[in-house]
């Protein structure tokens, strides 16, 4: 007979979406450094992605929001560099900077 612990490897839905907030969030503050971003300080994002993606990002978008010190953080058709992308399994979701109306 075996002696230890059974360790259940079972990745659930709620396991597999806390993996995609991390990623989500690792991106969105991946983004922050490149735009030289102090800690804390607010910016405003855009997101593009396909439609099942889309609902899991506005599941956790307050949580997303506040993790990435985010002003706002709205889906858009077309993103400008600099983004970033976060995988979701074979999905994917892109992360930018709201456009700067002034230019």
């Amino acid at each position: 007979a075996l002696n230890g612990v059974a360790l259940d490897v079972t990745i659930t839905d709620e396991l597999r979406e806390e993996g995609y907030l991390r990623e989500m969030v690792r991106a969105v503050n991946a983004l922050r450094k490149e735009l030289k971003l102090k800690p804390g300080e607010p910016v405003a994002m855009v997101y593009q992605t396909d439609p099942g993606s889309a609902k899991i990002v506005e599941h956790y978008k307050t949580e997303l929001m506040k993790k990435g010190s985010l002003s706002s953080l709205e889906a858009a058709e077309k993103i400008s560099q600099p983004l970033v992308e976060a995988e979701l399994d074979d999905k994917t979701v892109r992360f930018g900077r709201v456009a700067d109306l002034k230019q």
